[in-house]
C-alpha cells in the first residue's frame, strides 16, 4: 500500500499543506489506493512534505511523486495535446511557485490571520508534532520569522499586502478564465493540473480569515462550482 506523509487535516482538507492535498488527489483522480501518515517535516527526505512510501521506495516532492505514480499506475495526462501540455506546465508554475507564496504570506504573515490562527498552529505543533505544549507557541513564532524570511528571498515578502492579494487574484483570474463553463481545465476529465488547482483553491477557501483571494474564490461562480464540483467526486465523505 502506498503511504503519504503529511502533517493532517486541516481548514477543510485533508492536509495543512497544498501539496500534499495536491498528491492525495491526484491519487483519487487516478483510482491510486493509498493510506496517509503524520510525520514532521524536519525529518522528511528532503526536509519537506509530502513523501511516500512505495514498497522499498521513498519519493520526496510532489512533483515527482505524480511522476513516479504516473508512470507506474496511470497517466492523468495521457492524449493531451502538446499546446494543452504547455499551458499546463506554465500554470503548475504559476500556481506552486507564486499563487503558493501568496497563500503562505496569507496564513502566517497577514496580520488580520495570524491574530485568529496562531493559537490554531500551536495546537497542530502539539497534536501532531509532538512539541510540548507550553513551547508550540513559540516555535510557531520562529516559524513565522523563517517564513517571513523565505517570502522576503523568494520576492513575494518584498511586497505589502494589498500587492501580493492583487498577485493572488490575478492568478485565480487565470484559472477562472482557463476553467470556463468546462467541468475540468481541460475538458470533461481531470488532469494533472487539476490536483494542483483544486488543492489551491480548496486550501484557500477553507482558511476562514479575512482575505482578497478567499473573498475571490467565494465571489466566483466557475471558481465555487470547481471547488465544490472535484470535492463531492473525489472527497465525498461515506
Amino acid at each position: 500500500m502506498l503511504t503519504l506523509y503529511g502533517s493532517g487535516p486541516a481548514y477543510g482538507v485533508c492536509d495543512l499543506s497544498p501539496f500534499v492535498v495536491k498528491v492525495a488527489t491526484w491519487c483519487r483522480m487516478a483510482g491510486v489506493p493509498y493510506e496517509t501518515a503524520l510525520t514532521d517535516p524536519r525529518k522528511a527526505p528532503k526536509g519537506k512534505i509530502p513523501f511516500v512510501r512505495d514498497g522499498d521506495a521513498v519519493i520526496a516532492d510532489s512533483t515527482a511523486i505524480v511522476r513516479h505514480l504516473s508512470r507506474k499506475h496511470r497517466d492523468l495526462d495521457e492524449g493531451m495535446l502538446p499546446a494543452d501540455r504547455a499551458v499546463a506546465t506554465a500554470f503548475k508554475a504559476m500556481l506552486e511557485e507564486h499563487y503558493y507564496f501568496c497563500l503562505m504570506h496569507a496564513r502566517w504573515i497577514d496580520p488580520r490571520s495570524w491574530a485568529q490562527h496562531r493559537a490554531t498552529f500551536a495546537r497542530f505543533l502539539a497534536e501532531r508534532a509532538g512539541v510540548p505544549g507550553f513551547v508550540a507557541p513559540l516555535v510557531v513564532d520562529r516559524i513565522r520569522r523563517n517564513t517571513r524570511t523565505k517570502l522576503h528571498e523568494q520576492g513575494t515578502g518584498r511586497h505589502d499586502l494589498a500587492e501580493i492579494e492583487r498577485m493572488a487574484c490575478e492568478h485565480l483570474g487565470a484559472v477562472e478564465s482557463l476553467l470556463g463553463d468546462k467541468d475540468y481545465l481541460f475538458g470533461d476529465a481531470p488532469r494533472s493540473l487539476d490536483a494542483t488547482a483544486w488543492a489551491m483553491l480548496a486550501a484557500t477557501r477553507g482558511f476562514d480569515s479575512p482575505g482578497a483571494a478567499r473573498d475571490r474564490i467565494v465571489a466566483s461562480k466557475t471558481l465555487t462550482a470547481y471547488v465544490d464540483r472535484i470535492e463531492a467526486k473525489y472527497w465525498a465523505k461515506p
